[in-house]
């Protein structure tokens, strides 16, 4: 036998060899024998027959089968409709917002706005004695907001004004209130003429766009709110319209702790809004009328800008407080004590009840006074909220007196004031004697004339002495005034 048999019979009997062994004993042990292809094909067949899953490489042939999504059950729809509807909401409302900030950074809408809150801010008011001057127009129209300036047209010839003049608020919810209140009331004799500039024809379509435009349909302005009120007791008398997710007073910066009477409250929705302005607007709450109005100054514009700075403003407000404390002071150490209770707590000046009755008025008058002092911090709304708002603001000191069917409107001349002031200085020290003129629905006029008094005993003795007096042939009606409406002006009581 040959070595090229022994060597095919050996491939064939051992059937376990790799191929790798083959060619190398082929190469190797037989030294280049040739091995017939067959039994090599044979082997190689047997070896690398498949065993598992095969998977496409990147060089595979492409498949022939074509990809197919897979099937969803109605759960995995419900999700899909979600998602893509949230992806449209979201991709149209970053649309919105990039496309409105990109009108908001525009110079020339910046200056359009600047330029219609100018005109919103403005009224004009004629039919101006010539008597008036700045300080009294600015004093009338304080109470809707604060006035930034009063600009009377002056004619140098005579050296007197024309007769009207233009006032500008700080914001443009005060000129709205005042264009919407203060026409034809009487001021010096005269009858006022507010309005609107002549420049600024479509003011209600201005402030509506501005709402829409800002979203302030749940917010409203507030003006004429009493001084010793703070945010959280107005809070408590709006909280009945709705719940109030922001309540902001304008501070005073001269004063700490103090707001200049007017603000922003914000609802949690629009009817709590519309509700609120058609009940409150005009309520008497602590003697002061309260107007409310539609909130249009832009969120930017409601922000406080003080022009004093804080170190200045406590400063101000420190100088202030020990003024008032010193005034305070000197007033206790002048004041006559008295020895009765209840001759303090009179405010109408009756002196004919007997001494039981007097003792048991003085008792409860002080237990009221201590039940509303308990009531400071008592957490309450709606209508018994602005029920013990007004009855602790009642306790404001009253030094008024206002004198009815004194003189008729011809009578009214230069020498009044004076000749009042002295017959009312018999009964204690006058600081200030006022006359007003009132036009009844009738078209009559009457005379009004309010007389300060230094402190609230003066007043009542003047009361008490005057009331029911003959002055000139006419009876004399005087009576206690509130103090905090003569101090706003409202002359209507």
């Amino acid at each position: 036998m040959n070595i090229s048999s022994i060597v095919n019979t050996n491939i064939l009997s051992n059937a376990n060899l790799s191929a790798t062994n083959m060619l190398r004993l082929g190469s190797n042990a037989v030294l280049n024998t040739p091995i017939p292809p067959a039994a090599l094909l044979s082997l190689i067949k047997m070896r690398y027959d498949q065993l598992g899953p095969v998977f496409l490489g990147p060089g595979a042939v492409e498949n022939d089968f074509p990809f197919k999504l897979p099937i969803l059950d109605e759960d995995q729809k419900s999700a899909l409709e979600k998602a893509k509807k949230f992806a449209i909401e979201q991709s149209i409302k970053a649309a919105l917002e990039k496309q409105s900030l990109q009108k908001h950074l525009n110079p020339s809408y910046i200056a359009k706005r600047a330029q219609t809150l100018s005109l919103l801010n403005r009224i004009y008011v004629g039919s101006i004695s010539y008597d008036l001057r700045e300080d009294a127009i600015k004093k009338v129209f304080s109470p809707f907001g604060l006035v930034r300036s009063v600009n009377l047209s002056w004619d140098s010839l005579n050296l007197k004004h024309k007769g009207f003049a233009f006032v500008e608020f700080e914001h443009p919810e005060a000129a709205f209130l005042a264009s919407q209140s203060t026409n034809s009331i009487s001021l010096g004799g005269r009858q006022l003429k507010v309005g609107r500039p002549s420049n600024l024809l479509n003011a209600d379509s201005l402030i509506e766009d501005l709402i829409k435009e800002n979203g302030l349909e749940k917010k409203i302005y507030v003006s004429g709110v009493h001084k010793d009120l703070n945010e959280d007791d107005v809070s408590l008398v709006f909280e009945a319209f709705g719940k109030i997710s922001l309540c902001k007073l304008n501070p005073d910066p001269s004063k700490l702790q103090k707001h200049l009477g007017f603000g922003f409250i914000e609802y949690e929705s629009v009817q709590s809004a519309i509700d609120a302005i058609a009940n409150m607007n005009m309520f008497d709450l602590g003697g002061q009328y309260l107007r409310v109005c539609k909130a249009i100054s832009p969120p930017e514009e409601i922000n406080i800008v003080s022009k004093i700075p804080s170190a200045a403003a406590l400063a101000a407000a420190s100088v202030t407080a020990k003024l008032n404390a010193m005034e305070a002071e000197n007033s206790r150490n002048k004041a006559t004590p008295s020895t009765n209770p209840s001759e303090k707590l009179n405010t109408h000046g009756t002196q004919d009840i007997s001494e039981v009755s007097d003792s048991f008025t003085t008792k409860a008058k002080d237990d009221d006074e201590f039940a509303l002092d308990s009531q400071d911090d008592l957490f309450i709304k709606g209508k018994e909220a602005r029920k013990v708002m007004m009855q602790k603001l009642s306790r404001v000191p009253q030094n008024v007196m206002l004198l009815r069917n004194m003189v008729e409107p011809g009578e009214c001349d230069e020498d009044l004031e004076l000749e009042v002031t002295e017959e009312c200085s018999s009964y204690g020290s006058v600081e200030k004697v006022s006359i007003h003129q009132e036009r009844s629905k009738t078209g009559e006029f009457t005379v009004k004339i309010f007389v300060v008094f230094s402190d609230l005993e003066s007043t009542n003795r003047a009361i008490t002495a005057l009331n029911g007096r003959y002055f000139a042939g006419r009876k004399v009606h005087a009576e206690l005034y509130d103090i905090e409406k003569f101090i706003s002006n409202d002359f209507t009581g």
